[in-house]
């Protein structure tokens, strides 16, 4: 008997070295899971994050869930448990990451087990933040510094960065909204 209504989810089982779900015809034996009645509003995410960026990632961090088959449906969750093993990913040569799981704090009844989805942990914020993408940041000698676009004109300007992400890093002066800052600077590329 079921405990509780849902979406029958059958579980992959080993057929001799084969892997798949069960199919009519199949011998089975006792207590042998066959399917699973997933819990909808308990759903959970398995992601994992880089070894350099395990020290910003922490149990009950808010995180922003977005589906791929729903883009506009944004949900809220925590990081449930950061896991304590290293995991080598064969397709990125000497990089390891450490899972994650992060339980949504609210459910919708269009999701189901298995779908895919993207992860926002949020590490540091700072609101109003004027941000810069990453490679228009330079550094020498230890101030790091950014090219601003002044009609045909260049200007080196030393930024203090509060922090960044892959791709954006927020600033705290030397730029203002709406200036244009290089990707390349100048000086290093006659060099």
């Amino acid at each position: 008997r079921a405990d509780a209504s849902g979406v029958v989810v059958y579980r992959d089982i080993y057929f001799g070295s084969d892997r798949r779900k069960p199919q009519v015809g199949d011998e089975v034996w006792p207590n042998q899971p066959l399917m699973a009645l997933p819990d909808a509003t308990q759903l959970v995410i398995d992601t994992r994050v880089r070894e350099i960026d395990l020290h910003k990632i922490a149990a009950s961090q808010h995180v922003s869930v977005t589906i791929d088959a729903y883009p506009g449906l944004r949900l809220q969750a925590a990081v449930a448990l950061v896991g304590a093993l290293a995991q080598e990913d064969a397709t990125r040569a000497g990089t390891k990451f450490f899972p994650v799981t992060v339980k949504l704090l609210s459910g919708d009844p269009r999701l189901r087990t298995g779908m895919t989805a993207q992860v926002e942990i949020e590490v540091a914020s700072w609101p109003d933040a004027l941000v810069v993408p990453v490679p228009s940041i330079f550094e020498r000698d230890g101030t790091k510094y950014v090219i601003v676009a002044r009609g045909d004109r260049t200007e080196r300007r030393t930024v203090s960065v509060l922090g960044a992400n892959d791709s954006l890093a927020a600033v705290k002066d030397g730029v203002t909204a709406g200036e244009r800052v290089l990707l390349i600077d100048p000086d290093t590329e006659r060099r």
